[in-house]
């Protein structure tokens, strides 16, 4: 905003365009009516920045963002949403991101032959004890396909 537009070389109008992710031109939007005859000049480059973050952050995202609020909802009705906090969404959206390796224990359920007093079982619960988080995270991702655990914790997985 501090320099001068007409030293740009800049030839900007009240327009924007839309281009998908091959680069494909989707649309072509004026920002203010009239705008593909208004050139952006110093005196109104405030107002082009207004309206052009306007545009990109409600305009463009709007098909995106209600699609994914469509289906949000159809997880948690919009007329529950206000029960939860910021907190509680993400539990329910990302799961758990802390590790109980007691609760994997209990949770797990052997087969092959194998059992919880198995030396090799028991040295697998040993070594899971002293990874970090970001290890067992890695570990989960390995088996589960996602670094997070369901809300209800490692109970919730279902091999």
């Amino acid at each position: 905003l501090q320099n001068d537009i007409n030293d740009s070389g800049l030839e900007l109008t009240f327009v924007d365009e839309v281009y998908d992710d091959s680069g494909t031109l989707l649309q072509t939007a004026e920002l203010k009516r009239g705008g593909q005859a208004l050139a952006v000049t110093d005196a109104n480059k405030w107002e082009y920045l207004c309206r052009l973050a306007d545009f990109r952050l409600q305009e463009v995202t709007r098909k995106k963002a209600d699609a994914f609020l469509e289906g949000f909802y159809t997880l948690i009705p919009d007329q529950h949403i206000g029960m939860f906090d910021e907190a509680e969404i993400q539990l329910l959206i990302s799961g758990l991101s802390t590790f109980d390796i007691k609760e994997l224990e209990e949770s797990c359920r052997f087969s092959g032959g194998y059992g919880p007093q198995d030396k090799i079982v028991k040295w697998f619960f040993a070594l899971m004890k002293t990874l970090t988080p970001a290890e067992v995270a890695q570990v989960l991702q390995f088996v589960t396909g996602s670094p997070q655990l369901p809300a209800v914790g490692f109970k919730g997985l279902d091999p």
